[in-house]
């Protein structure tokens, strides 16, 4: 996958948003990171002074924000502090948030990178021991870690699932992700392509819960989407 030549990031078909954003870490941002393209007009409209303090993994850091006539970076003595004490190595996939009060990074990916990058971050639901045939599968079926933010997330359908067309999301993947918006379209897949969404709101316990309606219409298209599947 071709990356931008400005931003280093893969910006075109990226889900970015100016208050939501991942960087894929990568050699080029050992001294900074730059916003990419397709966040970055609403970044620097919020974003108004030249040092912001985020909170990451249970610290603050104060990176420097330079704004340019065609990227911005993040970086500072305070972005190469966060790469040394939090053993930032390359290929994690890095979560900005400013929504909230308090700016945030979240260390999303950790390992991985390369061809397999997005299957071995992959949360798997209790109980879903896979086959090796079906880890085989979830390498074609899962898209490149850097075209999104977030966690995927694979689980075998149970009778709640079909019958009562309830899918909710594991509260892990809160501490994998963050934040959601309080809703949203999520993807759904069973191949490669084509690729569904799905509608989704957040709970008040804080539960992912897709629009059950959208969830129902989406698996019965798929006759051979079945309990235990």
């Amino acid at each position: 996958m071709a990356l931008c030549i400005v931003c280093k990031s893969d910006c075109e078909d990226s889900l970015s948003t100016g208050l939501l954003f991942g960087i894929y870490m990568s050699a080029h941002f050992n001294d900074y990171v730059i916003v990419p393209c397709n966040a970055r007009l609403l970044f620097d409209k919020v974003v108004d002074d030249s040092v912001v303090r985020f909170k990451a993994l249970g610290h603050t850091y104060e990176l420097e924000v330079k704004k340019g006539l065609s990227k911005t970076r993040i970086g500072g003595d305070g972005w190469r502090q966060f790469i040394s004490e939090n053993g930032i190595t390359g290929w994690e996939l890095l979560c900005f948030s400013l929504k909230g009060d308090t700016p945030k990074i979240s260390v999303l990916y950790v390992g991985g990178g390369g061809e397999e990058g997005s299957f071995k971050s992959t949360i798997v639901a209790q109980r879903s021991n896979l086959t090796e045939e079906e880890e085989d599968r979830l390498l074609d079926i899962v898209p490149p870690a850097n075209s999104f933010i977030g966690v995927p997330f694979v689980t075998r359908l149970t009778h709640s699932n079909i019958v009562n067309n309830n899918m909710k999301l594991p509260k892990k993947m809160l501490s994998f992700i963050g934040s959601f918006y309080d809703q949203g379209l999520a993807e759904v897949r069973l191949r490669a392509d084509p690729v569904s969404t799905v509608t989704y709101k957040k709970e008040n316990d804080g539960r992912i819960s897709f629009n059950r309606e959208a969830w129902r219409a989406f698996h019965m298209d798929e006759p051979d989407l079945q309990i235990s599947r």
